[in-house]
Formats: C-alpha cells, structure tokens, sequence
C-alpha cells in the first residue's frame, strides 16, 4: 500500500466513523482540538494524522485507535 492510498483509507475510515456517529466535522474537531478545515483535509488523504490525533480521534468517536487502522 502506498503512503497515499494509506492516508486516503485512513481518512475514509475516520469519514465513516464520524458519519456513523452523526457527528458533524466541525464537532469532531472541536473534540479533537482542531479546526474543522484540518478535518476535511485529515478525511481526504489523511493530512495531519499524528499518533496523538490518532488517539483524540479514537477517544472522540469511541473506538480503540487500531480502529481507525
């Protein structure tokens, strides 16, 4: 897998969580501790996704980190 297709299915993951939570992205961000803009790109192609983010995201969306994997 390439660093783009990994960040490209990290972000749908996170999309698709979000989504299933009925959580707007401007929520998720405030949660997380980040502009709403950082999640659009995070979403997109995984820009920005830190093992910190990471872990915020999961506590956020209640899933473990490996989740978003």
């Amino acid at each position: 897998m390439t660093d783009e297709e990994l960040g490209a299915a990290f972000g749908a993951r996170v999309r698709q969580l979000r989504q299933d939570r009925g959580l707007t992205r401007t929520e998720l961000a405030a949660q997380v501790g980040l502009h709403a803009n950082n999640i659009v790109a995070l979403e997109s192609d995984g820009t920005g996704a830190t093992l910190l983010l990471i872990h915020r995201l999961a506590d956020a969306l209640d899933v473990p980190p490996r989740d978003l994997m």
